[in-house]
């Protein structure tokens, strides 16, 4: 008779500030510290940490230590458990280095006022398929770099979190990512809103290796507020980017553009959400590639709410106060359809008329509506001649 499969047992592991790291890591018995937890840890085990102040993890660090879709390792914070302290390697305070399928739920990141600086409170470092960052609270200060950050991950998943405080990014995702779902995060009060201060960016970074592209994803009902720019896309292709809040932002609010990465951000669909700006710069800025933006409200106090640098972008039943720009001077294609604008101090030829140098390239601008009542039908449903047409 041939042996059984040998199956090994899921084990469900405990630690707390009153346990030892000889103890068994039982419920009764529980380890001390999250660290001792990465050389014990299997797939499919869940590590639970009791409430108390602790330093962090850095797991991966001698070799990946990885669960698998079906079978993840779960690393979940009771109430209370804060990590006030990096982990011993690197200057983060959780640091997954190169592992797949690891779940992280429920921490409150905040390092203690007289630390150094912190490179970052959580760290998906290296590559990683399936890791998630969810439910956590990450509270830095002016001088740490990053709230959340990964390179290299696909289909990493960072979900329900809070984060604040930092200088950079709030929620960061680089280096040639796939599949990135960023939903239902709220960032907030960055301390650098004058310069870096981005709530969410992502980076394809081509000097990193890799493709250079940020391939794919969802940024979806995400709030941030008090920050420098809301959403910042640095290469990122046939994403969709829907439903998300951006208020009280001092430079931009959605941007998509081509600068570290080696392509363009194209593909994307820009879709419900709401921006609302005191700032010079756009609500919604289109750099570059040919993306599609609809349904998204627009308001910009202090500048454009819409501003068309390249590219062959679609704007499709947004509703607007501020000024379109770029669509009527840059020489782009596209169109604009069903557009309604409530700024009475914005005039038809700023945001309506394709201009000549559009030439004999394709383009249209079609019942687009200003809610003043200054702009009759000749000047919001002009196309230019130049495009061998005439002006209806």
């Amino acid at each position: 008779m041939e042996d059984l499969e040998r199956r090994r047992l899921f084990s469900n592991f405990f630690i707390s500030t009153s346990g030892s790291d000889s103890a068994a890591g039982s419920s009764g018995a529980p380890w001390k510290t999250i660290q001792h937890s990465a050389v014990v840890v299997k797939a499919g085990d869940t590590v639970t940490v009791r409430a108390g102040n602790y330093a962090g993890l850095v797991l991966g660090w001698d070799g990946p230590v990885s669960g698998t879709a079906s079978k993840p390792i779960t690393f979940k914070a009771d109430a209370g458990v804060t990590i006030n302290g990096t982990n011993n390697k690197t200057r983060d305070g959780i640091n997954i280095e190169n592992c797949d399928n690891i779940i992280l739920d429920g921490f409150t990141i905040k390092p203690v006022a007289v630390d150094a600086k912190w490179r970052s409170g959580i760290r998906f470092g290296g590559g990683g398929t399936g890791n998630v960052a969810r439910n956590n609270r990450v509270a830095m200060r002016a001088q740490d770099t990053m709230g959340i950050y990964s390179s290299f991950n696909t289909s990493q998943l960072v979900e329900g979190n809070e984060v604040s405080g930092n200088q950079d990014a709030g929620i960061y995702c680089s280096n040639s990512a796939v599949n990135p779902t960023v939903r239902f995060n709220t960032v907030h009060d960055l301390s650098d809103v004058s310069a870096q201060g981005v709530g969410i960016h992502f980076n394809g970074d081509a000097s990193q290796g890799g493709t250079g592209i940020i391939e794919g994803g969802l940024i979806e009902g995400n709030i941030v507020f008090n920050c420098g720019t809301g959403i910042s896309m640095d290469g990122m292709q046939n994403a969709a980017v829907r439903d998300n809040l951006l208020y009280g932002l001092t430079k931009k609010g959605i941007t998509l553009f081509q600068i570290d990465a080696s392509g363009p951000s194209t593909g994307c669909v820009i879709n419900g959400n709401f921006v609302i700006l005191h700032a010079s710069g756009p609500c919604l800025q289109l750099n570059t590639g040919k993306s599609e933006a609809f349904s998204n409200t627009l308001i910009n106090h202090g500048g454009p709410s819409i501003e068309v640098n390249g590219g062959t972008q679609a704007l499709v039943g947004n509703y607007y106060l501020g000024a379109i720009t770029g669509i009527t001077s840059r020489g782009q294609t596209g169109y604009v359809f069903g557009d309604l604008n409530f700024d009475s101090q914005v005039s038809a030829q700023d945001y309506t008329t394709l201009d000549a140098t559009l030439g004999s390239s394709e383009g249209y601008v079609l019942a687009t509506l200003d809610h003043a009542g200054t702009v009759t039908a000749k000047d919001y449903m002009t196309i230019d001649a130049n495009m061998g047409r005439k002006a209806v």
